[in-house]
């Protein structure tokens, strides 16, 4: 399944039973064909298509030169061939997207039924989603009904062969766990919802007849609303509005669930509406227009967690986990557009705005990032912009799937599409060559915390982010596991699980995290262009806001006054019980020069 909500826990069962299975050589050798194909995948998203195309022929040659087994042959043909097939299908590439969707379901049966990777049903499975989709998108809505609804009678049980290719059964499907059962009925009835919507009253109730698998649904505790949306769509279908409303009454009350039948629905009452009382539901549809522009993942100090449904998020916040709905284009314009009214859209400019200034704190987490996005507040300033993005790139550039050239088209991309003023992401300091290079204008603020204090907040932050996502039951990003091996090398997160855990590790994570501290702020210093930088001291900051605004160019009264911002939320030492002489002796040991240079008593600062 692909990575991200839809199919995170599927991942990592897929991923533990080919670590058992392979020997250490060929994991090796998978492992680097995966990373290749999934760099593909972000470098797609970030409009780099030579670069995506380039890194999945790399994974196709490494493939060919280094794999010899069959096993890791077939493994390796299906994850580049579906990342490949889903690139091309988005390129809208049909042909050549069903001919890899092919290649992909061919090895994945052989490796099901020939080398016992039960696990890879769910793949073959979602191989056919992206079929149905196919279909949808090249004009043939029946065959992908048609295929939709066998998919339901086969996963429920009432059908045993999807005549499909072949190795599918009714034993393979009560061995596939009920979670990812759910999660393919939730994405195709998804489908199915959406592409009704987009057809005439006739053309849909033609195809919702070819459709009646939605009724096996009554007995689903987890997706009852797909039973309840099927008696509404019927109802709407058959023009009996009293009913429809009825029903569409309960079913909007209760708040989207797990699918996105929930907005197809609006989109059927907003439908209703029009042909019942056209002039006096001209307010709610503009609502409705309006709202769906709103649908958006929250902003702030988050992180998507991943669920088990594909088109449901999980926000977790540093108080709550809120659950929020993704949704996909089409349906999303479909919802904007319905209104009779022009409703202003928000649109990216193609050109970039212009700037009052152009500058980067280049500072590490903790070292008061966040502050200086807050105090610069009145203009164009974000704290982590695209942050999950950008660590991807930098993890695929550290790891060899990328080249310097192709972080550094990242890094104009980002700076283009963000058009911030004061840029001030704490991941800015991997590629700052890149922006002292490509930007002469710019200047730099370097934050920087003496190493005691660094080490404490940071230990502090990242054991609450563990200890959260273990707290409201989920697995830490991909991402964020990748992150935390580029920054600190070999590194348990399990040593971050408790303060008991921490207390545990403690002599291994101070030594781990002080030469983080040096070594990334060494960095920092190296090469920051001395005529146009600035470096702050943290816990100087609240008094050298004349400085800072002196050194951008903008009058002292245009920051803001709320730049306390991102404090840890609670005064534990997690250094208490560590012995401070120890911990100034690693700190002279690996970063002497930093502390001579920024925090002696006659620092010798830019």
């Amino acid at each position: 399944m692909s990575v991200g909500p839809a199919g995170d826990l599927y991942v990592r069962s897929a991923q533990e039973l080919i670590k058992q299975k392979l020997s250490e050589d060929d994991h090796r050798i998978y492992i680097k064909i995966r990373d290749l194909s999934s760099t593909a995948t972000t470098l797609y998203r970030e409009s780099l298509l030579e670069e995506s195309r380039n890194c999945l022929k790399r994974a196709w040659d490494y493939l060919d030169k280094h794999a010899k087994s069959e096993e890791l042959i077939l493994l390796g043909k299906s994850r580049i061939a579906q990342t490949e097939a889903y690139l091309d299908f988005l390129q809208k590439d049909f042909k050549q997207a069903k001919s890899l969707l092919q290649t992909s379901l061919e090895s994945d049966e052989v490796l099901e039924t020939d080398y016992e990777y039960s696990v890879f049903h769910v793949q073959r499975l979602h191989n056919l989603h992206l079929q149905i989709r196919i279909d949808f998108e090249t004009g043939n809505p029946a065959s992908a009904i048609e295929l939709c609804e066998k998919i339901i009678q086969y996963l429920t049980g009432n059908l045993d062969d999807l005549l499909v290719g072949n190795g599918w059964g009714g034993e393979r499907v009560k061995n596939t766990p009920a979670i990812f059962r759910n999660s393919i009925l939730s994405q195709i009835v998804g489908e199915v919802g959406t592409h009704l919507t987009k057809q005439s009253a006739e053309i849909g109730r033609e195809l919702f007849m070819k459709f009646p698998g939605w009724k096996l649904l009554a007995g689903n505790d987890f997706l009852k609303e797909i039973y309840e949306w099927g008696s509404m769509k019927e109802a709407f279908l058959n023009n009996e509005h009293e009913k429809f409303l009825e029903l569409c009454a309960a079913f909007l009350k209760k708040g989207p669930m797990e699918t996105l039948l929930w907005h197809t629905t609006v989109l059927d009452l907003c439908a209703c509406c029009k042909a019942l009382r056209p002039s006096q539901t001209k307010e709610f549809l503009k609502e409705v227009a309006e709202d769906a522009k709103a649908i958006i993942v929250m902003e702030g100090s988050q992180y998507i967690a991943p669920t088990e449904i594909g088109f449901k998020q999980v926000v977790i916040t540093k108080d709550d986990a809120i659950p929020v709905h993704v949704l996909p284009t089409d349906l999303r314009k479909m919802l904007e557009n319905n209104s009779d009214f022009s409703v202003t859209k928000t649109r990216r400019k193609s050109i970039e705005l212009p700037r009052n200034f152009h500058a980067y704190d280049v500072g590490l987490p903790r070292s008061g990032t966040s502050s200086i996005a807050s105090l610069f507040g009145n203009y164009r300033s974000r704290a982590e912009f695209k942050e999950r993005e950008s660590v991807e790139h930098i993890v695929a550039w550290k790891d060899g799937h990328i080249s310097r050239e192709t972080l550094r088209k990242y890094v104009l991309n980002r700076h283009r599409v963000g058009g911030l003023e004061m840029d001030p992401a704490s991941f800015n300091h991997f590629y700052m060559s890149i922006l002292v290079e490509e930007f002469p204008e710019a200047k730099f603020i370097f934050t920087i915390r003496d190493c005691y204090t660094w080490v404490n907040s940071f230990s502090k932050m990242i054991s609450r982010w563990r200890k959260h996502f273990h707290d409201v039951g989920y697995e830490m990003p991909g991402w964020m596991l990748d992150y935390g091996r580029i920054l600190f090398g070999k590194f348990d997160w399990n040593w971050l699980s408790s303060y008991q855990t921490v207390q545990s590790n403690l002599p291994e994570l101070v030594g781990i995290f002080v030469q983080c501290w040096a070594k990334y702020n060494r960095s920092v210093l190296e090469l920051l262009p001395p005529e146009r930088s600035l470096i702050i001291r943290t816990h100087e900051l609240s008094q050298s806001l004349d400085r800072i605004a002196e050194f951008i160019g903008v009058p002292g009264n245009r920051l803001t006054t709320n730049h306390h911002v991102n404090i840890s939320p609670d005064g534990d030492d997690l250094l208490s019980n560590f012995n401070r002489g120890e911990f100034d002796e690693l700190c002279s040991r690996y970063g002497s020069d930093i502390m001579e240079r920024v925090f002696s008593e006659n620092p010798m600062v830019v």
